[in-house]
């Protein structure tokens, strides 16, 4: 051979995530391990106030998650308007405290009348909810103004259902959110948005059902009302801030390792389990 030939140069295939970016990938699946907990709890805490109370109420006044949903699905779509399409200027209320005070408050008046504060109530927090989830994804490099994030918005409501909702993609303490969470996104591609839109208005009202019997209630309700509130914000924040992490991550180094790693710990872990 001669001296001045070069052998070709064969690069490696990735062995893995850099430390750093399998730091935020551990991170973002310890986030939809914990939210649904953290709803749960306050859902529990809520029912020691006002469910027992509220029960009766709501059965006298026919309002269920069917007779709401209509409902619901006009609440989630003028405030995707606002917040996502529109991109309104809400920036004030994006921080997380700030917008975990101004649901509360708003939990709070809402519940001190019981049933007639419930609509403006919803509409207000699920507004700043998704504002909120746009402003993660601005976070993470993303443009609500491009329709694949738009869609990657909508997802976080259906990712983020509560673990008793019919087809909840939520994921509990005890379990591995890794394959559930990457077969959820792929079961959400394709289609179009006002399909995804109005599932993802079907899932959340199941949420704001919850909600209504939590504040349904005069006086009783506004405790009720702000704990709810803030739960359902940190629990949305956080299910956005591990969408978009796996989605920056995917983005940088692309959807098929980062799947390949989360796998490789699922199955590391089921191993574990059985070896105990």
């Amino acid at each position: 051979m001669s001296g001045d030939a070069k052998l070709p140069v064969t690069v490696p295939p990735h062995a893995g995530l850099p430390p750093e970016a399998e730091a935020e990938l551990r991170q973002a699946l310890a986030l939809l391990r914990s939210g649904g907990g953290r709803l749960a709890r306050a859902m529990s805490r809520v029912a020691h106030i006002a469910g027992a109370a509220s029960a009766p109420l709501l059965r006298g006044v026919g309002l269920t998650a069917e007779t709401l949903q209509p409902v619901i699905e006009n609440v989630m779509e003028r405030a995707f308007d606002l917040a996502i399409v529109r991109q309104r200027k809400t920036a004030r209320f994006a921080s997380p405290t700030r917008a975990a005070l101004a649901v509360a408050a708003s939990g709070a008046a809402g519940g001190l009348v019981g049933l007639p504060g419930f609509l403006p109530d919803a509409a207000f927090t699920t507004l700043l909810i998704l504002r909120n989830i746009a402003a993660i994804a601005r976070e993470h490099g993303e443009d609500p103004v491009q329709p694949d994030t738009r869609r990657a918005c909508l997802e976080v409501f259906m990712l983020g259902a509560p673990r008793d909702a019919p087809g909840s993609n939520d994921f509990g303490a005890g379990e591995q959110p890794d394959s559930g969470y990457f077969a959820a996104r792929l079961m959400l591609q394709g289609g179009p948005a006002i399909a995804l839109l109005r599932q993802a208005a079907a899932r959340f009202g199941v949420v704001l059902s919850q909600k209504l019997a939590a504040q349904a209630v005069p006086i009783v309700g506004a405790v009720g009302g702000a704990i709810v509130n803030a739960a359902f914000l940190a629990h949305y924040r956080a299910i956005a801030t591990a969408h978009f992490t796996i989605r920056r991550l995917e983005a940088h180094y692309g959807s098929v390792l980062v799947r390949q790693v989360s796998d490789g710990w699922t199955d590391r872990s089921a191993l574990h389990r059985q070896t105990i």
